[in-house]
């Protein structure tokens, strides 16, 4: 786990990580920023799983700090350091999420006070690492969702959202929320693959996304995403174009072919009789990215599944999905995924100390 220290005070700081026993609570990095505009930056880069901040600060305060934070879909868990005279400031930031408050100046009482809300945050933060790799690690969770829409079986559904998913409503907290935004997410792909409206999609999306983040309960939210399924289930089928159906083809195509480390557009453009940059072209105006950039999600995305499986190594998992090479591979997997592959799977397993085995 990762916490962000953001003081303009140093000695704040300082006295923050030193004070704090952050390695017994699990944490194996401490980062530091002296405002909120730096401290953006390092959210944006490492992704923290805490976040300790300060209200006043120079260049951007604690609240547009927050603000910025939730606004841009991250989640991680937020304490506020404030001082007795904008403490009623500092509950403005409700809105954005902030778990808990402490006053400052931090006293040995505080400062005890503190340790204990941390440690609950880790205890939570564990848990929720826990039931969300469970849910996430689930054999062809993806296809599952795909077919139950595809056959539009109302029963089928309601098995996976009433049995399987269950505790999603009673789960305040970010994991909730973020596991809410994967599942529109994959709706949304699976209508995309039937011809639906990429445009139209787009705009749904959209406000899904801003209900999901909004301020409302695990279980409202929990609800209408279920909803959202059941809707999905009677939709009129679309009229597919030609077009549409040869991108279907060429993702069954990649689907199939990703772990060949000689897949690419001229190799797809052959097998299907087209020219190179006709190809290409097609994609891109219908799915928005281009086909190598689509090569790139599906193989990431086997790699991030491969990772789930310890006895797979991290330095194989590249060459499995195609990637021969371990540098752009682990270069790809952090532009991707914003961390490395082996942080990655230190991320699903929470064991800050794990090393993968070297080859021999």
């Amino acid at each position: 786990m990762k916490a962000l220290i953001v003081d303009d005070d140093h000695f704040v700081r300082k006295g923050l990580t030193s004070m704090i026993p952050w390695s017994d609570l699990g944490f194996d990095r401490v980062l530091e920023a002296d405002n909120g505009l730096s401290a953006l930056k390092q959210v944006k880069d490492e992704c923290p799983d805490l976040i300790l901040t300060d209200v006043l600060m120079p260049v951007m305060d604690g609240i547009e700090f927050c603000r910025l934070v939730r606004e841009q879909d991250y989640h991680s868990y937020i304490i506020m350091l404030s001082a007795y005279d904008d403490f009623e400031y500092a509950r403005s930031a409700l809105r954005y999420r902030v778990s808990e408050y402490i006053l400052k100046p931090l006293t040995d009482a505080t400062l005890q006070e503190l340790k204990e809300k941390i440690s609950v945050i880790c205890v939570q933060i564990r848990q929720e690492q826990h039931f969300y790799h469970n849910l996430y690690s689930r054999p062809d969770l993806i296809n599952e969702i795909d077919d139950i829409i595809k056959s539009h079986d109302q029963n089928r559904l309601d098995n996976l959202f009433h049995d399987v998913f269950p505790e999603l409503g009673l789960r305040e907290g970010n994991h909730s929320r973020y596991f809410c935004l994967f599942l529109v997410d994959t709706l949304s792909k699976t209508l995309k693959s039937m011809g639906y409206s990429q445009q139209m999609l787009n705009d749904e999306k959209e406000n899904e996304v801003k209900v999901i983040l909004s301020n409302q309960s695990a279980s409202q939210t929990y609800q209408y995403v279920y909803e959202k399924f059941c809707s999905a289930l009677h939709r009129e089928k679309p009229n597919m174009s030609n077009n549409q159906i040869l991108i279907n083809n060429i993702k069954d195509y990649v689907g199939k072919h990703y772990n060949d480390d000689n897949l690419s557009i001229g190799l797809i453009a052959e097998y299907f009789h087209l020219v190179s940059p006709y190809l290409g072209t097609v994609f891109k105006e219908h799915e928005g990215i281009s086909l190598n950039a689509y090569i790139s999600e599906i193989r990431i995305g086997k790699a991030c599944a491969l990772l789930q499986d310890s006895s797979c190594r991290v330095h194989e998992i590249g060459r499995l999905v195609g990637i021969t090479d371990p540098n752009y591979f682990a270069k790809l997997f952090r532009k991707m995924k914003g961390m490395s592959p082996k942080e990655y799977r230190m991320f699903l397993f929470d064991q800050p100390n794990h090393q993968d085995e070297m080859p021999t």
